[in-house]
Protein backbone atom coordinates (compact mmCIF):
# COMPACT_ATOMS: atom_id res chain seq x y z
CA UNK A 1 0.00 0.00 0.00
CA UNK A 2 1.00 3.60 -0.77
CA UNK A 3 0.07 6.68 0.26
CA UNK A 4 -0.11 10.10 -2.07
CA UNK A 5 0.42 13.27 -0.61
CA UNK A 6 -0.27 16.62 -2.60
CA UNK A 7 2.51 18.75 -1.19
CA UNK A 8 3.43 22.81 -0.89
CA UNK A 9 7.09 22.92 -0.06
CA UNK A 10 8.47 26.61 1.41
CA UNK A 11 11.17 27.93 -0.93
CA UNK A 12 13.27 30.72 -0.44
CA UNK A 13 17.02 31.17 -0.48
CA UNK A 14 18.45 34.15 1.27
CA UNK A 15 21.41 34.66 -1.19
CA UNK A 16 18.89 35.08 -4.16
CA UNK A 17 15.50 35.91 -3.38
CA UNK A 18 13.46 38.92 -2.31
CA UNK A 19 10.29 36.88 -1.34
CA UNK A 20 9.60 33.35 -0.57
CA UNK A 21 7.18 31.06 -2.54
CA UNK A 22 5.66 27.89 -2.73
CA UNK A 23 6.15 24.85 -5.12
CA UNK A 24 3.73 22.08 -5.48
CA UNK A 25 4.91 18.12 -5.54
CA UNK A 26 3.13 14.82 -5.70
CA UNK A 27 4.58 12.31 -3.52
CA UNK A 28 3.86 8.33 -3.07
CA UNK A 29 5.37 6.89 -0.04
CA UNK A 30 4.21 3.56 2.20
CA UNK A 31 2.96 4.80 5.24
CA UNK A 32 6.17 3.67 7.08
CA UNK A 33 8.10 6.00 5.50
CA UNK A 34 8.86 9.15 6.88
CA UNK A 35 8.50 12.93 6.23
CA UNK A 36 12.49 13.04 5.83
CA UNK A 37 12.12 10.08 3.31
CA UNK A 38 9.05 12.08 1.48
CA UNK A 39 11.40 15.42 1.73
CA UNK A 40 13.77 13.43 -0.10
CA UNK A 41 11.75 12.56 -2.85
CA UNK A 42 10.81 16.00 -3.27
CA UNK A 43 14.64 16.67 -4.26
CA UNK A 44 15.11 14.39 -6.42
CA UNK A 45 12.19 16.16 -8.57
CA UNK A 46 14.17 19.53 -7.49
CA UNK A 47 17.76 18.94 -6.72
CA UNK A 48 18.14 22.43 -5.93
CA UNK A 49 15.75 22.04 -3.14
CA UNK A 50 17.18 21.78 0.38
CA UNK A 51 16.16 20.69 3.81
CA UNK A 52 17.01 20.27 7.39
CA UNK A 53 18.59 16.87 7.80
CA UNK A 54 19.69 14.75 11.34
CA UNK A 55 18.57 13.11 14.23
CA UNK A 56 16.95 16.56 15.13
CA UNK A 57 15.56 17.92 12.14
CA UNK A 58 11.96 19.97 12.23
CA UNK A 59 10.09 21.12 10.17
CA UNK A 60 6.36 22.77 10.11
CA UNK A 61 3.08 20.94 8.40
CA UNK A 62 0.07 22.89 8.18
CA UNK A 63 1.34 24.94 10.72
CA UNK A 64 2.61 22.61 13.21
CA UNK A 65 6.03 22.13 13.89
CA UNK A 66 7.00 18.28 14.46
CA UNK A 67 10.10 15.95 13.66
CA UNK A 68 11.11 14.93 9.95
CA UNK A 69 11.35 11.08 11.33
CA UNK A 70 7.50 11.25 11.77
CA UNK A 71 5.95 8.45 9.81
CA UNK A 72 3.41 9.62 7.42
CA UNK A 73 0.75 7.57 8.60
CA UNK A 74 0.76 9.53 11.34
CA UNK A 75 0.84 12.43 9.19
CA UNK A 76 -1.81 10.89 6.94
CA UNK A 77 -4.15 10.63 9.62
CA UNK A 78 -3.59 14.09 11.92
CA UNK A 79 -3.02 16.41 8.50
CA UNK A 80 -4.86 14.82 5.97
CA UNK A 81 -3.14 14.02 2.55
CA UNK A 82 -2.98 17.68 1.20
CA UNK A 83 -0.02 19.59 3.23
CA UNK A 84 1.96 23.19 3.37
CA UNK A 85 5.75 22.43 4.45
CA UNK A 86 7.22 25.78 5.88
CA UNK A 87 10.46 26.26 7.61
CA UNK A 88 10.34 26.04 11.46
CA UNK A 89 10.54 30.24 10.96
CA UNK A 90 10.34 31.43 8.13
CA UNK A 91 11.28 34.57 8.48
CA UNK A 92 14.84 32.61 9.86
CA UNK A 93 14.89 30.61 6.81
CA UNK A 94 18.29 30.38 4.70
CA UNK A 95 17.55 28.10 1.80
CA UNK A 96 14.26 26.37 1.76
CA UNK A 97 13.31 24.27 4.88
CA UNK A 98 16.94 24.97 6.45
CA UNK A 99 16.92 28.11 8.99
CA UNK A 100 19.41 29.55 10.67
CA UNK A 101 18.85 28.34 14.79
CA UNK A 102 21.49 31.20 16.05
CA UNK A 103 18.51 32.35 18.73
CA UNK A 104 17.52 28.80 19.60
CA UNK A 105 21.02 28.09 20.99
CA UNK A 106 20.98 31.59 22.44
CA UNK A 107 18.61 30.34 25.00
CA UNK A 108 21.31 27.39 26.07
CA UNK A 109 23.38 30.20 26.24
CA UNK A 110 21.32 32.06 28.82
CA UNK A 111 22.37 29.12 31.37
CA UNK A 112 25.63 27.58 30.20
CA UNK A 113 26.95 29.22 33.56
CA UNK A 114 25.21 26.92 35.13
CA UNK A 115 25.28 23.15 32.86
CA UNK A 116 27.60 21.46 31.39
CA UNK A 117 28.39 20.89 27.57
CA UNK A 118 26.96 17.14 27.67
CA UNK A 119 23.59 18.89 28.40
CA UNK A 120 23.33 20.63 25.05
CA UNK A 121 22.31 17.54 23.03
CA UNK A 122 19.17 17.30 25.27
CA UNK A 123 18.55 21.10 24.66
CA UNK A 124 18.53 20.28 21.12
CA UNK A 125 15.75 17.27 21.20
CA UNK A 126 13.52 20.21 22.02
CA UNK A 127 14.02 22.45 18.85
CA UNK A 128 10.33 21.77 18.19
CA UNK A 129 9.21 23.33 21.44
CA UNK A 130 11.23 26.56 20.70
CA UNK A 131 9.67 26.92 16.94
CA UNK A 132 5.80 26.14 18.10
CA UNK A 133 5.84 28.64 20.75
CA UNK A 134 3.63 31.26 19.76
CA UNK A 135 4.67 34.46 21.69
CA UNK A 136 7.86 34.00 19.79
CA UNK A 137 6.50 35.56 16.10
CA UNK A 138 5.32 38.55 18.59
CA UNK A 139 8.60 38.98 20.37
CA UNK A 140 11.66 37.17 19.08
CA UNK A 141 13.45 37.70 22.22
CA UNK A 142 10.56 35.42 24.03
CA UNK A 143 12.80 32.56 25.78
CA UNK A 144 10.83 29.84 24.08
CA UNK A 145 9.18 26.54 26.18
CA UNK A 146 12.05 24.44 25.04
CA UNK A 147 13.86 27.03 27.37
CA UNK A 148 11.61 26.14 30.14
CA UNK A 149 11.61 22.33 29.72
CA UNK A 150 15.23 22.57 29.73
CA UNK A 151 15.44 24.92 32.64
CA UNK A 152 13.07 22.73 35.10
CA UNK A 153 15.18 19.54 34.09
CA UNK A 154 18.51 21.63 34.73
CA UNK A 155 17.40 23.37 38.01
CA UNK A 156 16.66 19.84 39.55
CA UNK A 157 19.95 18.22 38.18
CA UNK A 158 21.91 21.13 39.22
CA UNK A 159 20.31 22.14 42.45
CA UNK A 160 23.12 24.00 43.49
CA UNK A 161 21.95 26.87 40.83
CA UNK A 162 18.63 26.73 41.56
CA UNK A 163 17.96 30.26 42.22
CA UNK A 164 20.32 31.75 39.17
CA UNK A 165 18.50 29.64 37.02
CA UNK A 166 15.04 30.52 38.41
CA UNK A 167 15.97 34.14 38.12
CA UNK A 168 16.50 33.75 34.05
CA UNK A 169 12.98 31.92 33.94
CA UNK A 170 11.14 34.99 36.08
CA UNK A 171 12.48 37.29 33.28
CA UNK A 172 9.55 39.85 33.24
CA UNK A 173 10.02 40.86 29.46
CA UNK A 174 11.03 36.97 27.94
CA UNK A 175 10.26 34.91 30.43
CA UNK A 176 8.04 32.68 31.70
CA UNK A 177 4.69 35.11 32.30
CA UNK A 178 4.61 34.70 28.56
CA UNK A 179 4.18 31.26 27.77
CA UNK A 180 0.90 29.98 25.64
CA UNK A 181 0.44 26.09 25.54
CA UNK A 182 1.71 24.40 22.53
CA UNK A 183 -1.30 21.58 22.17
CA UNK A 184 -2.19 22.66 19.13
CA UNK A 185 1.44 23.82 17.54
CA UNK A 186 3.46 20.84 18.23
CA UNK A 187 3.02 17.40 17.01
CA UNK A 188 2.79 15.30 18.94
CA UNK A 189 1.46 17.71 21.42
CA UNK A 190 3.71 17.63 23.95
CA UNK A 191 3.00 15.66 27.33
CA UNK A 192 5.21 17.27 29.88
CA UNK A 193 5.41 21.06 28.68
CA UNK A 194 3.07 22.34 30.93
CA UNK A 195 4.14 20.36 34.06
CA UNK A 196 7.36 22.36 33.60
CA UNK A 197 6.19 25.47 33.44
CA UNK A 198 3.66 25.09 36.53
CA UNK A 199 6.39 23.41 38.10
CA UNK A 200 8.42 26.59 37.48
CA UNK A 201 5.97 29.05 38.04
CA UNK A 202 5.33 27.02 41.82
CA UNK A 203 9.17 26.99 42.26
CA UNK A 204 8.76 31.32 42.14
CA UNK A 205 6.57 31.82 44.08
CA UNK A 206 7.62 29.61 46.79
CA UNK A 207 10.49 32.31 46.41
CA UNK A 208 8.14 35.10 46.45
CA UNK A 209 7.98 35.65 42.81
CA UNK A 210 4.38 36.13 42.25
CA UNK A 211 2.57 35.32 38.83
CA UNK A 212 1.37 39.01 37.23
CA UNK A 213 -2.02 40.11 37.19
CA UNK A 214 -4.42 38.07 34.48
CA UNK A 215 -7.29 38.81 32.07
CA UNK A 216 -10.67 38.24 34.35
CA UNK A 217 -13.87 38.73 33.42
CA UNK A 218 -17.27 39.19 35.62
CA UNK A 219 -19.85 38.84 32.88
CA UNK A 220 -21.67 35.93 33.28
CA UNK A 221 -23.26 36.08 30.09
CA UNK A 222 -22.34 32.90 28.52
CA UNK A 223 -23.15 31.07 31.21
CA UNK A 224 -26.89 32.85 31.53
CA UNK A 225 -27.61 32.78 28.12
CA UNK A 226 -26.37 28.60 27.76
CA UNK A 227 -28.47 28.25 30.42
CA UNK A 228 -31.58 30.40 28.95
CA UNK A 229 -30.86 27.68 25.62
CA UNK A 230 -30.78 24.26 28.29
CA UNK A 231 -34.29 25.60 29.34
CA UNK A 232 -35.77 26.08 26.47
CA UNK A 233 -35.07 22.84 24.77
CA UNK A 234 -36.06 21.27 28.25
CA UNK A 235 -32.36 20.23 29.29
CA UNK A 236 -31.60 19.50 33.17
CA UNK A 237 -28.20 19.59 34.15
CA UNK A 238 -25.57 17.58 32.37
CA UNK A 239 -21.78 17.94 32.68
CA UNK A 240 -21.38 18.31 28.64
CA UNK A 241 -23.96 21.30 27.59
CA UNK A 242 -22.92 21.77 23.89
CA UNK A 243 -23.12 18.21 22.89
CA UNK A 244 -26.66 17.79 24.55
CA UNK A 245 -27.61 21.04 22.77
CA UNK A 246 -26.37 19.98 19.42
CA UNK A 247 -28.39 16.08 19.99
CA UNK A 248 -31.75 18.03 21.08
CA UNK A 249 -31.53 19.57 18.05
CA UNK A 250 -31.65 16.96 15.93
CA UNK A 251 -35.50 16.93 16.13
CA UNK A 252 -35.83 20.65 15.48
CA UNK A 253 -34.90 23.05 12.84
CA UNK A 254 -33.94 26.71 12.71
CA UNK A 255 -37.35 29.03 13.00
CA UNK A 256 -34.69 31.88 11.37
CA UNK A 257 -31.62 30.36 9.83
CA UNK A 258 -28.42 31.64 8.97
CA UNK A 259 -27.98 30.84 5.33
CA UNK A 260 -26.87 34.10 4.58
CA UNK A 261 -24.01 34.73 6.88
CA UNK A 262 -20.65 32.99 7.12
CA UNK A 263 -18.81 32.27 11.02
CA UNK A 264 -15.20 31.88 12.07
CA UNK A 265 -15.21 29.49 14.44
CA UNK A 266 -12.79 30.15 17.75
CA UNK A 267 -11.35 26.67 19.33
CA UNK A 268 -8.64 28.60 21.28
CA UNK A 269 -7.15 25.66 23.39
CA UNK A 270 -10.81 23.73 22.91
CA UNK A 271 -11.29 20.59 21.18
CA UNK A 272 -14.39 21.08 20.45
CA UNK A 273 -14.46 21.78 16.64
CA UNK A 274 -17.08 18.59 16.13
CA UNK A 275 -19.61 20.08 18.43
CA UNK A 276 -19.61 23.37 16.98
CA UNK A 277 -19.81 22.49 13.80
CA UNK A 278 -22.75 20.53 14.72
CA UNK A 279 -24.09 23.73 15.92
CA UNK A 280 -23.16 25.94 13.28
CA UNK A 281 -24.72 23.08 10.83
CA UNK A 282 -28.26 23.42 12.16
CA UNK A 283 -28.04 27.11 12.24
CA UNK A 284 -27.60 27.23 8.53
CA UNK A 285 -24.29 29.71 8.39
CA UNK A 286 -21.58 28.69 6.46
CA UNK A 287 -18.13 28.12 8.21
CA UNK A 288 -14.81 29.61 7.47
CA UNK A 289 -11.65 27.48 7.95
CA UNK A 290 -9.49 29.92 9.94
CA UNK A 291 -5.65 29.05 10.27
CA UNK A 292 -5.71 30.67 13.78
CA UNK A 293 -8.86 28.54 15.10
CA UNK A 294 -6.31 27.23 18.07
CA UNK A 295 -4.38 30.29 18.06
CA UNK A 296 -3.87 31.82 21.97
CA UNK A 297 -6.19 35.07 21.42
CA UNK A 298 -3.67 36.60 24.29
CA UNK A 299 -6.14 37.03 27.30
CA UNK A 300 -3.64 34.38 29.19
CA UNK A 301 -0.90 37.34 28.52
CA UNK A 302 -2.96 40.82 29.41
CA UNK A 303 -2.11 43.15 30.49
CA UNK A 304 1.45 42.36 31.63
CA UNK A 305 2.01 42.02 28.09
CA UNK A 306 -0.78 43.97 26.98
CA UNK A 307 1.25 44.58 23.19
CA UNK A 308 1.37 41.03 23.07
CA UNK A 309 -2.22 40.25 23.94
CA UNK A 310 -3.50 42.95 21.56
CA UNK A 311 -1.78 41.67 18.52
CA UNK A 312 -2.55 38.04 18.90
CA UNK A 313 -6.10 38.43 19.31
CA UNK A 314 -6.42 40.81 16.76
CA UNK A 315 -4.61 38.74 13.98
CA UNK A 316 -7.26 35.73 15.33
CA UNK A 317 -10.02 38.48 14.28
CA UNK A 318 -8.73 40.02 11.22
CA UNK A 319 -8.46 36.34 9.39
CA UNK A 320 -12.00 36.21 10.33
CA UNK A 321 -12.98 39.42 8.90
CA UNK A 322 -10.47 38.98 5.90
CA UNK A 323 -12.35 35.49 5.04
CA UNK A 324 -15.88 37.30 4.84
CA UNK A 325 -16.93 36.01 8.11
CA UNK A 326 -19.46 38.15 9.27
CA UNK A 327 -19.20 37.08 13.09
CA UNK A 328 -16.75 34.61 15.51
CA UNK A 329 -17.96 31.93 17.12
CA UNK A 330 -16.49 31.73 20.74
CA UNK A 331 -17.47 28.90 23.41
CA UNK A 332 -14.95 29.80 26.19
CA UNK A 333 -15.89 32.59 28.66
CA UNK A 334 -12.38 33.89 28.95
CA UNK A 335 -12.05 33.99 25.67
CA UNK A 336 -15.33 35.36 24.40
CA UNK A 337 -14.69 37.87 26.70
CA UNK A 338 -11.33 39.33 25.59
CA UNK A 339 -12.21 39.26 21.82
CA UNK A 340 -15.55 40.91 22.62
CA UNK A 341 -14.77 43.93 24.99
CA UNK A 342 -11.21 44.86 23.33
CA UNK A 343 -11.54 45.43 19.71
CA UNK A 344 -10.68 49.07 20.14
CA UNK A 345 -7.11 48.14 21.70
CA UNK A 346 -6.90 45.56 18.93
CA UNK A 347 -7.03 48.03 16.49
CA UNK A 348 -4.67 50.42 17.95
CA UNK A 349 -2.15 46.91 18.08
CA UNK A 350 -2.70 45.71 14.82
CA UNK A 351 -2.62 49.32 13.37
CA UNK A 352 -6.09 48.53 11.47
CA UNK A 353 -9.43 48.76 12.17
CA UNK A 354 -10.71 45.05 14.30
CA UNK A 355 -14.66 45.42 14.37
CA UNK A 356 -16.75 41.75 13.74
CA UNK A 357 -19.27 40.75 16.56
CA UNK A 358 -18.70 38.13 18.53
CA UNK A 359 -21.28 35.67 19.55
CA UNK A 360 -21.14 32.52 21.96
CA UNK A 361 -22.87 29.07 20.48
CA UNK A 362 -26.11 29.40 22.92
CA UNK A 363 -26.53 33.20 21.28
CA UNK A 364 -26.62 31.64 18.02
CA UNK A 365 -28.62 28.53 18.61
CA UNK A 366 -31.00 30.60 20.37
CA UNK A 367 -31.51 33.56 17.49
CA UNK A 368 -31.97 30.61 14.73
CA UNK A 369 -34.87 29.51 17.32
CA UNK A 370 -36.36 32.99 17.64
CA UNK A 371 -36.17 32.42 21.22
CA UNK A 372 -33.23 34.64 22.38
CA UNK A 373 -34.28 38.57 23.52
CA UNK A 374 -32.24 40.44 21.05
CA UNK A 375 -31.88 43.16 23.75
CA UNK A 376 -29.76 41.78 25.23
CA UNK A 377 -27.08 41.93 21.99
CA UNK A 378 -27.22 45.62 23.45
CA UNK A 379 -24.58 44.87 25.62
CA UNK A 380 -22.10 43.67 22.92
CA UNK A 381 -19.26 45.81 22.23
CA UNK A 382 -19.56 45.27 18.41
CA UNK A 383 -23.30 45.07 18.15
CA UNK A 384 -24.10 42.37 15.41
CA UNK A 385 -26.10 44.38 13.30
CA UNK A 386 -26.87 41.75 11.16
CA UNK A 387 -29.81 40.87 13.72
CA UNK A 388 -33.00 42.78 13.21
Amino acid sequence: MTFSFSVSIFRFNAKTDYLPYYKKHTLTLSPQDSLAQALAQAKTQDPLFDYPQGEHAAVKVNGVALSTATSLQDIKATFGTELTIDALSSRRATKDLIIDTQDFYERFDLLAPYVQKVDREYFESLICLHYGSETLAYNPRFYGAAFFVFAKEMMEKYYEFKDQILAVVADPENGIWLHTPLAFTVFPAPANVEECVDALKKALAQKGVQAPQAFTTKSQQPAKTTAALLEVLGIGEVQSPLEAIADALQTRAPKHPFTAFKVGVYLGGQNNASTLERLVAFSGAKTASLSRAHHHCGAALYPHAKEIALKMAGDILLEAYDTGCDFVLVDDALDFAFLETNQNAMSTAVNRGVKIPVLTPAQLILLALGEFDKTALSSHTVKPTFVD
